[in-house]
């Protein structure tokens, strides 16, 4: 009523379009937002708006549109949370770092794993990994011997080309001084 009016009309000053009225302009709400942000925080706070909204309106105050998330982002954010399950030295998450859908999966894989946010072949070395901090968002440098790892799970950006995916695989093979081909090594890791 009007106490959440009022809380509105003080949390959101400044924030809306000149004119807006709550009483007559929030009737119904849909919720729109950038489609690589990490989905189940989407939907936490699609479900929060609708509590609000139906506690203070009703029935028919809140438009669901949570099918409408980007499909590549779900299927990567659901892949990453899959191989959380995975028992892995380390995961190297291939992108550009202004890619939030790519920084949602290395947010993702490093709540278990040890986890690199990098953006090319290059940034893999013998005893260190260039990076993204997921906490600063400024670029380091890690000491890491990727030679010593028995499995390193490896997840790319929604918009990463395949090529950068093959380069990281092949330095990665390279560092561990793995001759087979990284179609060898894939398939003898997904059969374990």
């Amino acid at each position: 009523g009007k106490r959440w009016a009022a809380e509105f009309a003080t949390d959101f000053a400044g924030k809306s379009t000149e004119g807006f009225d709550i009483e007559t302009d929030l009737e119904r709400i849909g919720v729109v937002n950038q489609t690589t942000m990490l989905a189940t925080e989407t939907e936490e706070i699609s479900q929060f708006l609708k509590e609000i909204m139906l506690a203070n309106k009703g029935e028919g105050s809140f438009a669901d549109t949570r099918d409408t998330l980007c499909y590549a982002t779900n299927d990567n954010q659901d892949a990453a949370m899959q191989l959380l399950t995975t028992e892995a030295d380390a995961a190297i998450v291939i992108g550009g770092h202004n890619s939030s859908n790519t920084y949602q999966l290395a947010t993702i894989l490093s709540q278990k794993i040890q986890t690199f946010f990098v953006e090319s072949a290059a940034d893999i070395q013998g005893y260190q990994v260039e990076h993204l901090n997921l906490t600063t968002l400024k670029k380091e440098t890690t000491p890491f011997a990727l030679s010593n790892c028995t499995k390193v799970v490896i997840a790319s950006g929604a918009s990463c080309p395949d090529t950068l995916v093959d380069q990281v695989v092949h330095q990665i093979l390279r560092l561990k001084n793995i001759t087979i081909s990284p179609e060898e090594a894939l398939k003898k890791w997904m059969q374990s």
